[in-house]
């Protein structure tokens, strides 16, 4: 169950206890049929997803379909309505978000697919993107032309807020560092 692993993963980070009982969670209530038929035509599968991140302030944010962030070692959790609004207004209505990273100033980066992407035939796997937004709201995709058949596995920021992404298929893996601002990458190592 993810809220239970995300529960005790906060737990280790807090350094106290984190309920499980109060993290909101979302569950598969809104998952389709039609979302199932997508996964499974594309050779994927359907899971739950929970995020956590320790932030400098002490805090801890976590994700599971919104962001949340306790202050208080979990005690209670509070949504984020700001970076709520700045995911929704920059991904796409039918993207699934795989990663999401928050970095220490508050900018998002984001790597989402989109099971049914225009453009894409039936046999055609879904279109991955990997998206920085800003805490103005801008957003900058980041370009992932140039890495052959590799994909975005995960995203995140240092503690000076580079944003890093890890790639990986075909039995090869590498990291990227991606210009926040051209979205331009840098092969950093395979």
């Amino acid at each position: 169950d993810a809220c239970r692993k995300i529960a005790i993963l906060s737990s280790m980070m807090a350094g106290r206890r984190v309920e499980a009982e109060r993290i909101q969670t979302e569950g598969i209530t809104e998952i389709s049929p039609v979302d199932f038929f997508y996964a499974g035509h594309e050779g994927m599968t359907i899971k739950l997803l929970a995020l956590s991140q320790a932030q400098e302030d002490g805090s801890i944010l976590y994700y599971d379909g919104d962001i949340y962030r306790s202050t208080d070692q979990g005690a209670t959790w509070q949504t984020e309505e700001e970076l709520n609004r700045r995911l929704r207004e920059n991904m796409e209505e039918n993207g699934y978000i795989m990663d999401l990273a928050i970095d220490p100033k508050g900018n998002l980066a984001l790597h989402y697919a989109m099971m049914n992407a225009a453009g894409g035939g039936e046999d055609s796997a879904p279109l991955t993107k990997v998206l920085y937004v800003d805490t103005a709201g801008k957003a900058v995709s980041v370009i992932l032309d140039d890495v052959g058949e590799i994909f975005p596995q995960s995203v995140f920021f240092s503690p000076t807020g580079r944003l890093f992404i890890q790639m990986t298929g075909n039995g090869v893996g590498a990291v990227l560092e991606a210009d926040t601002a051209s979205g331009r990458t840098t092969q950093l190592f395979t």
